[in-house]
């Protein structure tokens, strides 16, 4: 075998982009700052906002008296004059509710509140006594 140069000696480098053998050193310019007579105060820069979507602000609704905490938890959350029940039905009967509310395109609150006003609309029921 011959003696083959080494690819550090073959330059290897210049052949694929890597530049020159020699290295070359580039003249620093360094610029003077500008004279003033008048001393600066250092100021760091203002952060910019953020770019984006802005931020929407909601108007928090209004709360009536039925919501606040001190009303009981049947009434919170509610319109005024409307409280919150349970009530233990037939299946059937919820079956046939769920359907007209379906058809009728009403909530299942809005059908029991007109069942509940057609039955009630020629009553006069006496007051509940206290105990």
């Amino acid at each position: 075998m011959a003696n083959r140069p080494s690819l550090k000696d073959q330059n290897i480098g210049v052949f694929f982009g890597g530049g020159t053998k020699e290295k070359v050193e580039k003249p620093v310019v360094k610029a003077d700052p500008p004279k003033t007579t008048e001393t600066k105060k250092e100021t760091q820069p203002k952060p910019q906002p953020k770019q984006g979507k802005p931020i929407k602000q909601v108007a928090q609704p209004t709360q009536t008296k039925s919501q606040t905490s001190e009303a009981p938890a049947s009434k919170r959350g509610l319109k005024t004059g409307w409280s919150r029940a349970t009530f233990i039905m037939r299946d059937d009967h919820l079956d046939k509710l769920k359907a007209l509310s379906y058809w009728d395109r009403k909530t299942i609150i809005e059908v029991i509140t007109d069942m509940a006003d057609s039955y009630l609309k020629n009553k006069n029921p006496k007051p509940i006594p206290p105990k």
